[in-house]
């Protein structure tokens, strides 16, 4: 039977890790835990509130996380599926429970709405023990009837292979969404071709050991090629603000007025270096109006799904919104003061007086 002992001790750990950290936000946050709970929790599994992405979107986290072990996750999945009674038997319960685990963590998140990279980085540890067990029961020295360098050696040869095809894929994908120019898809696609072609033309030559260097090299290139170009690439294409302008060096000053609207704060407030980011509904109108009203000149980060229109229609009598930032997860809008077109066209420009030239060269000769 069920060991509630065991289960009791192990909850009983777990609400005194968790449990005065909960108690201590929610007394100091009162609106803190419905947030948490509905909103981080429910209503981003339910309907994708926040990052919402498709159902294959652990896929590619997946390959790229793996670098470079990424290949032997193709081998490992019929390994464990086999049902031939050798496979059986070199896999027992725990190799079953490693397996359960590193399955129902990507079925869980693979059917949330809001997906994050982050999230299935508790299999990571399972599956390591699984393409360690696998590699142990199937290629290692130390099970010599099983042991066969050429498999071992082919193994690494097709993944080095199928690396350089999608490497040479991936810059017209790349071209497609627009992330890179034509000249750039186009040379990345020939030097990913030729390495395919080197590989294919002498990997029956390969010694094990080479051919274990060779992929490491590939998936090395393929891995700082998607970390160090294609995903900053691909972040500042959808940003907002755009590091190195005008816009993020007056929002991250702490005399700026920032607020979200209907926008998860979620890492505004870490890449601005800021824990005064306020968050606003659209349906509470008087918290917005006392925003607006509370400086001279504000900053609202608005939601995709929120109509700008609209919002500039609730703002105060006598404050306007201009536009400063857009991009496809939302709108900056800078809101100031409304000055009168009256005034502006008949207030005539001030006439520059000669003497200031004079009085800053007097000032100067007095100076020497």
């Amino acid at each position: 039977g069920m060991n509630w002992k065991a289960w009791a001790s192990y909850a009983g750990v777990i609400m005194l890790a968790n449990l005065p950290w909960y108690i201590a936000i929610a007394t100091s946050v009162p609106e803190f835990s419905g947030y948490f709970f509905w909103e981080h929790n429910v209503a981003r599994f339910l309907s994708g509130s926040n990052h919402p992405a498709p159902a294959w979107f652990y896929a590619p986290i997946l390959l790229l996380g793996w670098m470079p072990w990424c290949g032997l996750l193709f081998p490992l999945v019929p390994f464990l599926a086999s049902r031939s009674p050798k496979r059986r038997e070199q896999r027992n319960a725990k190799v079953g429970f490693l397996a359960m685990s590193v399955v129902w963590c990507l079925f869980f998140f693979s059917l949330s709405s809001g997906k994050l990279p982050t999230y299935i980085i508790p299999c990571f540890p399972a599956l390591a023990l699984l393409i360690g067990h696998y590699l142990q029961s199937t290629k290692s020295p130390f099970t010599a009837e099983t042991f066969q360098l050429e498999k071992l050696q082919e193994l690494f040869s097709k993944a080095s292979v199928g690396m350089c095809l999608a490497g040479f894929i991936l810059p017209y994908v790349l071209w497609r969404m627009h992330l890179e120019s034509t000249s750039f898809a186009i040379t990345h696609a020939v030097v990913w071709a030729m390495c395919g072609l080197v590989f294919l033309a002498v990997r029956s030559r390969l010694t094990p050991k080479v051919a274990w260097w060779a992929y490491c090299v590939v998936a090395l290139a393929t891995t700082v090629e998607a970390t160090h170009h294609v995903f900053p690439e691909w972040a500042d294409r959808n940003a907002i603000v755009h590091e190195e302008t005008q816009l993020a060096e007056t929002l991250n000053a702490p005399t700026t007025k920032v607020a979200c609207v209907e926008h998860s704060p979620g890492s505004v407030p870490f890449y601005l270096d800021r824990d005064d980011v306020v968050l606003l509904e659209i349906s509470n109108a008087k918290a917005l109006e006392d925003f607006v009203n509370s400086s001279d000149e504000s900053y609202l980060i608005v939601d995709e799904k929120v109509d700008v229109a609209s919002l500039e229609g609730t703002l105060p009598k006598g404050r306007s919104a201009a536009t400063v930032g857009e991009g496809p997860r939302g709108t900056i809008l800078r809101v100031g003061h409304e000055v009168p077109v009256e005034s502006v066209q008949q207030s005539p420009p001030t006439p520059v007086k000669p003497r200031v030239a004079m009085e800053k060269t007097d000032s100067q000769a007095s100076l020497r």
